[in-house]
């Protein structure tokens, strides 16, 4: 970050590594994805770990650690395709909230049958 006066601006050219939620999702949606997600999925790591302990195994098809790779899995689909219009801090919220109700939609229907 570079501060000039009272104003902080992100600084990206210097450094390769973005600044903010949105360049970051930006960079993940149009560079190599293996260069991006263990960055996306550091940062996210809170939030994540949060999701996962709000949901619930359904053996015998999801263990834990299927839940785990699941969230994680559908966290980089969304990111790969979305574009946020929300303000950079809710951006992880609703990023993993989002692929939390999705996960949480196939482990309800895995229930039912």
């Amino acid at each position: 970050m570079e501060t000039t006066g009272t104003q902080t601006t992100p600084v990206t050219e210097s450094s390769s590594v973005p600044v903010t939620w949105a360049e970051l999702l930006e960079a993940y949606r149009t560079s190599k994805k293996l260069d991006w997600s263990p960055l996306l999925l550091e940062r996210l790591g809170p939030w994540l770990t949060a999701a996962r302990q709000q949901m619930h195994a359904v053996p015998p098809y999801f263990d834990q650690g299927d839940l785990a790779q699941e969230l994680v899995c559908e966290v980089l689909r969304i990111a790969s395709r979305w574009r946020p219009v929300c303000e950079d801090r809710w951006i992880p919220r609703r990023l993993v909230e989002r692929a939390g109700r999705n996960l949480m939609r196939a482990l309800l229907a895995e229930r039912l049958q």
